[in-house]
C-alpha cells in the first residue's frame, strides 16, 4: 500500500569506455556516451528506463547517475490502483489498520470488550478506543455482572461498619451505638459512609 510521495536513492552505472582506432595505432580514450541496459545515450540526455528511476548521462558520458523513487507505504489503504505509466500505486479507499495486523473499513467495529470498544473512524486512519468509565458504587456488597462492565449494587445502597451492613433506608443499632448511612460528596461522585452515635441509657427516679 503505497502514495506518490518518493525519496531518492543514488544508484551508479557502470563506465562504458569506447575503443577509437586510427591508421596504424589504437588508442582507448574516455566514453562520450552511456549505456544502460543495452542502450546506448549520449553526454547530458536524461531518460527514464522504467516508472520509478530518472536517469541522466554526465556532459563527458561515463558513468550514468539514476535517482530511484521510493514510494511511500499507506497502512491504512484498503484499496489501491496501479498503473503501468506510473511509479507508484494510488490508493482509492482508506480504512483502518489495527494493532492486530488487519485493515477495516470505516464505520467498523474493530473490537469490543466489557469496558471497551474501538472503531474505524470514518476519515480513516487510526482506530478509536472508547473506554467506559464507571461512578463509584453506592454499596460495600457490590458486583459486577457478566457482560457488564460496571458494579452494581444487587442489594441496593448500604454503607457498613465494623462488618456490619447498613441499609441507606435503616438504623442499626451496633455495639451500643446508633448507625445510619450518610452521604458523602466526593471529586468521583457520591459516596456513602456509616455514621454511629453512643446511645444514651437513662435509669429511672424511683
Amino acid at each position: 500500500m503505497f502514495s506518490q510521495h518518493c525519496m531518492t536513492l543514488l544508484v551508479l552505472i557502470p563506465t562504458v569506455l569506447i575503443l577509437l582506432g586510427t591508421e596504424g595505432s589504437t588508442e582507448i580514450v574516455k566514453a562520450t556516451t552511456c549505456q544502460y541496459q543495452n542502450v546506448t545515450y549520449t553526454a547530458r540526455q536524461t531518460f527514464k528506463p522504467d516508472p520509478c528511476t530518472f536517469c541522466k548521462c554526465p556532459r563527458h558520458g561515463g558513468e550514468a547517475r539514476c535517482a530511484v523513487m521510493d514510494c511511500k507505504w499507506e497502512p491504512h489503504c484498503l484499496h489501491f490502483a496501479t498503473d503501468p505509466g506510473v511509479c507508484c500505486p494510488t490508493c482509492l479507499r482508506y480504512g483502518c489498520l489495527h494493532s492486530d495486523g488487519k485493515v477495516y473499513e470505516v464505520g467498523s467495529v474493530v473490537s469490543r470488550s466489557n469496558c471497551t470498544k474501538c472503531y474505524c473512524p470514518e476519515s480513516g486512519g487510526r482506530t478509536v478506543c472508547e473506554v467506559t468509565q464507571c461512578s463509584r458504587p453506592r454499596c460495600v456488597d457490590h458486583v459486577v455482572r457478566e457482560g457488564s462492565c460496571c458494579p452494581s449494587c444487587p442489594n441496593g445502597h448500604n454503607c457498613q461498619y465494623k462488618g456490619h451492613i447498613i441499609p441507606t433506608n435503616k438504623i442499626l443499632d451496633i455495639d451500643r451505638r446508633r448507625c445510619r448511612c450518610k452521604r458523602l460528596k466526593l471529586s468521583s461522585g457520591t459516596s456513602l459512609f456509616a455514621s454511629c452515635r453512643m446511645k444514651l441509657y437513662w435509669r429511672a427516679k424511683h
